[in-house]
């Protein structure tokens, strides 16, 4: 079974059962909180992946990590690591948080920039967005200098790239493959 299709599968049943036991949301940011401690934490990463450690000693470390979850994520991580799943905890977590966007409507919309924007333009950029999809817009701001300007605007998954750097890159392109042939 393929990573993606096994992360679909359990992130749908999570999905199903927290919304059913009515703790939708407290699992939505257990998955969040999980999502961003893998993957801000290398070292947990390798650890999960690893088949040196031992599934006893991976359960007690996520013990300690998720003391503080809801009961129902805590018993799904113990599942899955009773079924030698916790390598797939961080993709699991991550489509468990893309389903829960495409149940609740809402679009995940990233905004790179070279310098942080302010909050008139962020509104008018959430206002424009929200105008043309509907539902709920979910904003990420990224920093990114290496841009030199503009904006990459990222919608689910669909990028619009108007920084400076693509702008260079391609004006680059062009040159390269400039096909003018002096004819003296």
């Amino acid at each position: 079974m393929r990573i993606p299709k096994l992360a679909h599968r359990y992130s749908k049943a999570l999905l199903e059962l927290a919304h059913e036991k009515k703790v939708l949301e407290p699992v939505k940011e257990d998955m969040k909180f999980l999502h961003e401690v893998i993957s801000s934490n290398p070292d947990l990463a390798v650890m999960l992946k690893s088949p040196v450690i031992k599934s006893d000693q991976k359960r007690k470390v996520m013990i300690e990590i998720g003391k503080n979850l809801n009961p129902l994520s805590q018993s799904f991580i113990t599942l899955l690591i009773k079924q030698k799943r916790e390598s797939f905890i961080y993709e699991i977590a991550k489509n468990f948080l893309e389903q829960y966007r495409n149940y609740k409507g809402i679009h995940l919309v990233k905004i790179t920039s070279a310098k942080p924007l302010s909050q008139k333009i962020k509104e008018e950029i959430i206002k424009k967005i929200k105008s043309s999809l509907g539902g709920t817009i979910e904003l990420e701001e990224i920093i990114n200098p290496d841009i030199i300007a503009g904006l990459i605007i990222t919608i689910n998954d669909k990028e619009i790239n108007a920084s400076v750097k693509n702008f260079l890159n391609e004006f680059k392109k062009t040159f390269a493959s400039n096909l003018y042939k002096p004819s003296f």
